[in-house]
């Protein structure tokens, strides 16, 4: 690949945004996983029970969404997607020390986010 084709902008856009979303979802099973054995106290079963929403929403939307974005276009998926995923990471972030169940719903948003950005790219 030539790297002038990092000179068209709507194709540089599209890089940022798949980085932007890819280190975002990366970096919060991470840190999501810390804060919920240090802040709430939970064994690692736990951890992974409140993990599981959000692999399971991108396991079973990324399809979805791709073909959504197969018949209408990529634009619409992608804004839904980047939405979910800021509501996601917000909620992550308020909830952060309360309720797991709140964590397991927000970070199943921030899931269902990863899979709408992600699949129209």
């Amino acid at each position: 690949m030539p790297p002038s084709i990092f000179r068209i902008p709507s194709y540089l856009a599209i890089c940022l945004v798949g980085a932007i979303v890819n280190a975002a979802r990366f970096s919060s099973v991470i840190l999501a996983s810390i804060m919920l054995d240090a802040v709430n106290g939970l064994s690692p079963v736990y951890v992974g029970a409140v993990l599981f929403p959000g692999a399971l929403a991108i396991a079973t939307l990324s399809s979805r969404a791709g073909a959504f974005a197969d018949r209408n276009g990529p634009r619409a998926p992608a804004l839904l997607g980047l939405v979910l995923l800021t509501l996601g990471a917000l909620g992550t972030a308020a909830f952060a020390g309360g309720s797991p169940y709140a964590a397991a719903a927000s970070l199943g948003l921030f899931g269902a986010g990863v899979a709408d950005a992600e699949e129209p790219e």
